[in-house]
């Protein structure tokens, strides 16, 4: 049996508000769902594996069925499901708000009470062959964590989530725990929030010291793929139409942990990365529908792109 590609965070079902006045309700999201939605694109072996509410089967399970995801890691732990407001404003950037409707679906204890730990992880990890955390800085976790890791070899992609504390030293907290992952993901408005850097060549710089690989995205200009002191710039994919920005950092960070635990090169990681977010911003919310041509879409793209691909080092 295949080991399996993993993402936990949070499953959320989001009620979206964009900047031209459109929405969409109960749409299922969260970045944990959107991560692991970014690996199936790649592989059929991918499992989610978070604390969810009791509504979680009625809003997500036809969508887990009819594209042959399992269930299993997914734990009841409350009666609802994280439900919010997801409202974006014309830059792309967006906040997250209660819903009218049900104000005890998204509360600091609800949300406290679906962090992942060693409890709902352990069981799955032998058989991981890459897990895509979004969850924020914990020592002890990662931790823990990274005894598995040692012990079984699967890569660890981490996807910067915010500090929940504000009185300790964040970014001394941040390279404590990147002793225990493999690779970093982060864009550009976190980036500035958390270093204090706003000029995007002097973030490459600053991340090319990092002691993993670091996956750096800049919203609709495109990412940078940083590794062993060198960069590389991907310029974004449009999408045909108009696109949903929702989740591609998610779904192409997750690629990204895919394609550098299946031994791809840095230039086929960042491309691998930029082409699944583009396939992600052509579907509203998340992929509906995973069939056999739209894995050969992911595939022909890469081969047409990686053959004129300019490898430019920075």
């Amino acid at each position: 049996m295949s080991k399996k590609f993993m993402a936990s965070g949070y499953v959320i079902i989001d009620d979206i508000e964009y900047a031209d006045g459109k929405t969409i309700k109960n749409r299922l999201g969260g970045g944990a769902v959107f991560a692991m939605s970014g690996m199936k694109l790649w592989t059929d072996d991918v499992l989610s594996v978070n604390y969810v509410g009791e509504d979680f089967v009625d809003y997500f399970g036809g969508w887990f069925g009819k594209n042959n995801i399992p269930l299993e890691g997914n734990r009841v732990r409350a009666k609802y499901t994280i439900h919010y407001r997801l409202v974006y404003a014309e830059n792309g950037t967006y906040v997250c708000v209660p819903t009218k409707e049900n104000p005890e679906a998204y509360t600091e204890k609800l949300r406290a009470l679906m962090d992942p730990d060693m409890e709902l992880l352990q069981p799955y990890l032998a058989d991981c062959a890459g897990l895509d955390v979004l969850f924020s800085a914990d020592e002890h976790l990662f931790r823990e964590m990274d005894l598995y890791r040692q012990r079984y070899g699967f890569k660890v992609m981490w996807e910067y989530s915010d500090f929940r504390a504000a009185s300790y030293n964040k970014i001394e907290t941040l390279f404590r725990c990147l002793r225990y992952v493999d690779m970093f993901s982060i864009n550009g408005f976190e980036s500035q929030e958390l270093f204090g850097i706003s000029d995007e060549m002097q973030l490459v710089s600053f991340f090319k010291k990092f002691p993993v690989p670091v996956f750096f995205r800049v919203g609709e200009k495109g990412s940078y793929y940083i590794q062993d002191g060198k960069a590389l710039f991907f310029p974004i994919i449009r999408a045909e139409g108009k696109a949903d920005p929702t989740g591609c950092g998610n779904t192409s960070t997750s690629a990204v942990l895919w394609a550098y635990a299946s031994g791809h090169s840095m230039k086929d990681i960042g491309l691998i990365g930029t082409i699944t977010a583009t396939i992600n911003a052509q579907h509203m919310g998340l992929i509906g529908d995973y069939t056999p041509q739209l894995r050969q879409q992911a595939h022909d793209m890469l081969d047409r792109y990686s053959a004129s691909y300019e490898e430019v080092y920075i």
